[in-house]
């Protein structure tokens, strides 16, 4: 457990994932806006909030003994992991063409011997149960945001950063598939 002389001097592995991915996300639209001129937009944001949270790294580095980063730091990953999960779904395929990755397809084709599951579950997904699935989806995502924001901020130190840095991993990881 950091002592409270170097509370929040330490970099924890949660905001290395976080900046990582906004990294990762910048540089991908960066280059794909080298061509769409409509990706511009989603560019500079992505990349002002990668500049944002890396300033906030820097200020969190610095602000030794400081209590306000016992709840920036959660309340940021949270925050950045939520914008990324609203805002990719919105320019990902618009900055990445292909619709399928044909080895995931062959694998899935493969384990499921000879039919690709999507395939098969689509003849079952009329507009009308996609609907009724959604709500269930969509109820659950302010709740598991909203708990995770609620479990950062009870926790203890150690525990808290633990568990964000799973959270920011699995984010992370999520968002790279």
């Amino acid at each position: 457990m950091a002592s409270n002389s170097t509370r929040g001097a330490k970099i924890l592995p949660s905001d290395v994932a976080t900046i990582g991915i906004l990294v990762i996300v910048t540089s991908t639209l960066l280059v794909a806006s080298i061509g769409q001129a409509s990706l511009l937009g989603w560019t500079l944001f992505h990349g002002a909030m990668t500049v944002g949270f890396g300033l906030l790294l820097l200020s969190m580095s610095r602000a030794e003994r400081c209590r306000w980063v016992d709840y920036a730091r959660p309340a940021a990953t949270v925050a950045v992991m939520v914008t990324l999960y609203f805002t990719l779904g919105h320019v990902v395929f618009e900055a990445i063409p292909w619709s399928a990755d044909p080895l995931l397809d062959r694998v899935d084709t493969f384990l499921s011997l000879g039919r690709n599951p999507a395939l098969v579950v689509s003849r079952w997904a009329t507009s009308g149960r996609v609907e009724f699935f959604s709500v269930f989806y969509a109820a659950f995502i302010p709740y598991v945001n909203l708990s995770l924001l609620i479990g950062c901020l009870g926790r203890p130190q150690r525990e808290r950063d633990i568990f964000l840095t799973a959270y920011a991993l699995l984010y992370a990881w999520s968002f790279l598939g």
